[in-house]
């Protein structure tokens, strides 16, 4: 299935908000806007959507973060967020189109790699998302000798191995 591109995406979000009952989202949207209609719906779905997009940078999605916060922060309005997620990502299945962010979760989660690779070096990343670790731990999985190496305070470089500081 083709990934969506952006424009694709916000569109999707777009119909998902256009659509939505917000009766149904009182957590989510308190007080119901003057008219549903597509210049509200498509800037919610530039908030909504780079929500996602940030969470997704550290592997997670909404329900995720509905599942996380259970309990501790509004958890009303983090299912809501959840439910307008799934709608928007079947939006996209009917239209045909994968969406990015679960994309690049699973392909992290995959981490395939060419055929014959035997060694990995990562060399000072700096600030690397967290779905970039999601991926160097299933490497570290696929390729025993997957090494990630920082820059030491004194200058020098360090080694860890599989997210563990190498001896």
């Amino acid at each position: 299935m083709p990934l969506a591109s952006p424009l694709q995406e916000r569109a999707a979000w777009t119909e998902v908000l256009a659509k939505v009952p917000l009766g149904e989202m009182t957590a989510l949207f308190p007080a119901a806007p003057e008219s549903q209609d597509l210049t509200w719906a498509s800037a919610v779905a530039e908030t909504v959507g780079t929500l996602r997009k940030t969470l997704g940078a550290g592997g997670y999605t909404l329900a995720a973060g509905a599942e996380a916060l259970a309990g501790l922060d509004d958890p009303a309005r983090w299912s809501q967020l959840a439910r307008l997620e799934e709608l928007y990502l079947e939006t996209l299945e009917a239209w045909g189109l994968a969406d990015g962010e679960s994309a690049k979760q699973g392909a992290a989660r995959e981490a395939t790699l060419p055929e014959g690779v035997k060694q990995v070096k990562v060399f000072a990343v700096a600030d690397a998302p967290p779905l970039f670790g999601v991926w160097l731990r299933h490497v570290s999985e696929k390729v025993p000798r997957a090494s990630l190496y920082r820059l030491r305070p004194r200058g020098g470089l360090g080694s860890m191995k599989s997210g563990c500081p190498a001896s």
